[in-house]
């Protein structure tokens, strides 16, 4: 097994045109929801852990 960790995309909706907006930030699912955002869950990707 490859030592790689899951990450996200994490999302904004925007508020005036409800629209999903990619805000620049990549993080593990634990470490989006806890910061508010929305995860995209079509934008997975695997990194390395080191």
């Amino acid at each position: 097994m490859l030592n790689f960790i899951e990450v996200f995309d994490g999302m904004e909706v925007e508020p005036t045109s409800g629209e999903v907006v990619w805000t620049g930030m990549t993080g593990t699912r634990a470490a989006l929801q806890r910061d508010g955002f929305t995860i995209d869950p079509n934008a997975a990707a695997y990194c390395p852990t080191e």
